[in-house]
């Protein structure tokens, strides 16, 4: 199963571009992201992405450094 994206924004880091279209990530913990080049399967969980920013890294953007 893996995660389609649908009408998402995302950053190409190596182009300094935004991009629009859909998304697929795959499964595992690499979660390989790549450009939809197909339907979503019935299994796949499908996400909104309109109004979204897809950007590659960011599990949890913040950080307590004083927290304890």
């Amino acid at each position: 199963m893996s995660i389609h994206l649908r009408d998402v924004t995302w950053w190409d880091r190596q182009a300094d571009e935004l991009h629009h279209g859909d998304l697929v990530i795959a499964p595992g913990p690499a979660g390989d992201v790549q450009l939809a080049d197909a339907p979503p399967s019935p299994d796949d969980d499908v996400i909104d992405g309109r109004g979204g920013l897809a950007l590659p890294g960011l599990v949890c953007g913040h950080h307590h450094l004083y927290s304890g």
